[in-house]
């Protein structure tokens, strides 16, 4: 498993976000959430994150941390407020690869502008698929 990114390495291409933390969750081998959560770079990402405020309920978690109590860590991961950050972490991967098609579909239309039809055989899925072209803008961040 790799570590949760360093905090200050954006020009690195190293960025805490909860992008970076989804995919921190998801490569995660244990099935003990202490040995998950306990990463310091996280826990740094957790406390001063702007998205999710958690100065009032991190204690708990920062006491499981502490003091190797996984009982505590499952009580904090039962509370609402990763509950939320976990909703977090689906809507912005989500929305990662909503971005992701609509760059796509800006490149190709800046560079195909006639065409109303484009074989996207190198799409995110791999597969090969023709999709209608849209314009840039609101309307080509929906999903066809």
């Amino acid at each position: 498993q790799n570590p949760f990114p360093i905090e200050n390495r954006d020009v690195l291409g190293e960025t805490q976000d909860f992008h970076s933390l989804a995919t921190y969750l998801s490569q995660n081998t244990s099935s003990v959430f202490l040995d998950t959560i306990s990463d310091f770079h996280l826990l740094l990402f957790l406390v001063t994150n702007e998205v999710m405020p958690l100065q009032d309920s991190i204690s708990l978690l920062l006491e499981a941390v502490r003091t190797r109590n996984e009982e505590l860590a499952q009580t904090w991961k039962r509370s609402e407020q990763w509950a939320t950050i976990e909703q977090l972490c689906t809507s912005r991967v989500a929305g990662i690869t909503d971005v992701y098609h609509h760059t796509w579909r800006c490149h190709l239309y800046a560079q195909l502008a006639g065409s109303s039809q484009v074989s996207m055989s190198t799409a995110p899925s791999g597969a090969p698929h023709t999709r209608p072209l849209q314009p840039c803008g609101p309307v080509s961040t929906a999903r066809s």
